[in-house]
């Protein structure tokens, strides 16, 4: 019974591990989107085994990615023109 937990135990922790892993690959290939769904899944991994500070750490850069994202987003909106109207804040 022992070996059985310590062996789910230790699979959640190279799994998290690898995931977060994975994201950072993606990001610094600035794919984004695949970035976020695997910080996703470390986030997921880390609130199961109640570990906080990987957590913390995958969810930190999971905003990251999705910001980096929609800046990129952004920045295709301002170079092709199409830059929504700002409201007036003259009253």
């Amino acid at each position: 019974m022992g070996d059985s937990k310590f062996a789910v135990q230790t699979l959640k922790n190279v799994s998290n591990s690898a995931y977060h892993k994975l994201g950072q690959v993606n990001a610094m290939d600035g794919r984004m989107d695949e970035a976020t769904s695997h910080f996703e899944k470390a986030i997921v991994l880390a609130k199961s085994k109640g570990d906080q500070a990987s957590e913390e750490k995958s969810s930190v850069m999971m905003g990251v990615s999705k910001g980096l994202m929609n800046f990129e987003q952004h920045c295709q909106m301002l170079v092709s023109g199409n830059v929504p109207a700002q409201p007036n804040d003259d009253g």
